[in-house]
């Protein structure tokens, strides 16, 4: 990456440095997102934890959404007329 592609992206700092935002798109980096379940409403039995990160933001990002994806449960009500179903959390909020 040379300078001008940096700096026309707002990745470096007035001294020329990189700046936070490069930090957090780096490949690798100190910076996680951490995502848990549990068995309830309330935050005492925890069933799983997950970090995702030590990578650039958008990786991290892009595997946290695909884990919501797999955790989002499709309901399903059948009626006499037809069959309704609806998702834990919609697709278009993820």
């Amino acid at each position: 990456m040379n300078k001008q592609f940096a700096n026309s992206l707002e990745l470096l700092t007035p001294d020329g440095k990189f700046n936070y935002i490069a930090y957090l798109l780096a490949d690798e980096n100190g910076v996680s997102i951490k995502v848990v379940k549990y068995a309830g409403s309330d935050k005492v039995d925890l069933i799983e934890n997950e970090k995702y990160g030590y990578c650039s933001l958008i990786k991290a990002t892009y595997s946290v959404l695909e884990k919501l994806k797999i955790e989002n449960v499709t309901y399903a009500k059948v009626t006499s007329t037809k069959r309704i179903e609806r998702n834990l959390v919609e697709p278009v909020a993820m």
